[in-house]
């Protein structure tokens, strides 16, 4: 039985700079909502928070992931979810449970430069830093992971924005035995005017057999000075 998974995310805000030139500090408060066919959803609640410093065309940051750990209440329907057959039944499952998304730390480092008046480019590297012992990932030990993410953007006069990146570096393991490396490619495209963005992104799974894309849509408003007043 194929279903579809859609989780929707309102993400509050909030930054300033400190007497440091360059350095900001700033927080964001996630509420959560999940929906998982028609047999499952969850709410859920969060925060993070942010140090950046930029000088020039370096910007340098580090965000504490779920800070105060992101609880997520799941509802299941157990009609929905249980299949019988002569002999055995399957799919099992409680009316609540609750999922507990650890604190992790990401740094990353941004360089940007132009190309003449109107042309901005941005490249970006992620290190995702994550303290229950992933395997699957990148580079690990016993209870640290490194999962690093890339990417780049290039803007124009900072209102079309065309991005690239790969992300969820994984080593698995094929049908002959061999470990494989795989990686999540994305392209994304995004408008900036009048203190609004509208972004959107794909995501293609590079995992041997899965076709299945991500779409990834976002909308943001900035109270305060517009966003083209500055390349962000």
């Amino acid at each position: 039985t194929r279903f579809t998974a859609s989780d929707y995310a309102l993400l509050l805000s909030y930054g300033r700079q400190l007497p440091v030139p360059g350095l900001a500090l700033g927080g964001t408060a996630k509420l959560i909502y999940r929906h998982v066919g028609a047999f499952a959803q969850a709410f859920g609640v969060g925060v993070d928070l942010t140090l950046s410093y930029r000088r020039k065309e370096l910007l340098l940051a580090m965000a504490l992931r779920d800070a105060t750990s992101t609880f997520t209440g799941w509802f299941m329907d157990h009609d929905k979810l249980r299949i019988e057959t002569p002999d055995s039944v399957f799919n099992e499952s409680v009316a609540r449970d609750l999922e507990l998304r650890l604190p992790s730390l990401e740094l990353a480092a941004g360089y940007q430069f132009s190309a003449g008046q109107h042309h901005r480019f941005w490249l970006g590297l992620d290190l995702d830093l994550t303290f229950d012992g992933r395997s699957q990932v990148l580079l690990h030990a016993r209870h640290l992971a490194l999962d690093p993410r890339i990417g780049f953007e290039w803007s124009y006069r900072n209102i079309v924005h065309i991005r690239a990146g790969a992300r969820q570096w994984q080593w698995y393991v094929d049908y002959d035995g061999s470990r494989v490396l795989s990686a999540t490619p994305s392209l994304g495209v995004g408008f900036t005017a009048w203190n609004c963005t509208l972004d959107y992104a794909i995501a293609a799974p590079a995992l041997v057999g899965s076709y299945r894309l991500s779409h990834m849509v976002s909308f943001a408003y900035q109270f305060g000075r517009p966003f083209n007043d500055n390349f962000h």
